[in-house]
């Protein structure tokens, strides 16, 4: 269940790796967005795709995802860096933008790198406590509406943590 949690809170790393997976970050940026910075609509069955996935989860792991609005500063390999947008309304992604929504909810810092670790390990929840253990991905709630699920989310790392290590411990 808690390994569930955490690939739901992956989902706007998920979006950007499917299709950056085959290019860089900058390139698939460039084709996503049209010039306001709103999602190529070709690009809407991924969304459609992170949505069918986010109400598939658990009511009380469902509801962590609520009504967000995420700020997502993503540093590139060449030294830029990309502002993006994802806004969740009623548990699911209402959009995904090259720009921060107003008055976000939520920050979440990463880089290029480690969304591409993240989107191609065989153990994409792995991959994600390892980035947020190591300090490559960062988020902060900033409204009381977004601390709980930050805390959550703050809870699972520990634990997936905390259970990695007892397996590594007994061999597994």
């Amino acid at each position: 269940m808690m390994h569930r949690l955490v690939l739901g809170f992956l989902t706007f790393t998920l979006i950007l790796g499917m299709v950056s997976a085959q290019t860089d970050a900058k390139s698939f940026i460039e084709v996503a967005f049209d010039e306001s910075g709103e999602l190529n609509p070709l690009l809407q069955p991924q969304i459609t795709q992170a949505n069918t996935h986010i109400q598939s989860l658990p009511g009380p792991i469902k509801a962590l995802f609520g009504s967000q609005r995420m700020s997502v500063e993503l540093r590139l390999t060449d030294g830029g860096i990309e502002t993006l947008g994802v806004v969740t309304k009623k548990n699911r992604i209402e959009s995904f933008t090259r720009y921060a929504p107003r008055n976000p909810s939520m920050r979440i810092w990463t880089d290029e790198s480690t969304v591409t670790t993240i989107t191609q390990s065989r153990d994409p929840a792995g991959a994600f406590v390892d980035a947020v253990n190591q300090g490559k991905m960062k988020y902060r709630g900033l409204t009381p509406e977004s601390a709980f699920p930050t805390f959550v989310a703050d809870v699972v790392v520990w634990t997936i943590t905390l259970f990695k290590a007892f397996a590594s411990l007994i061999g597994r």
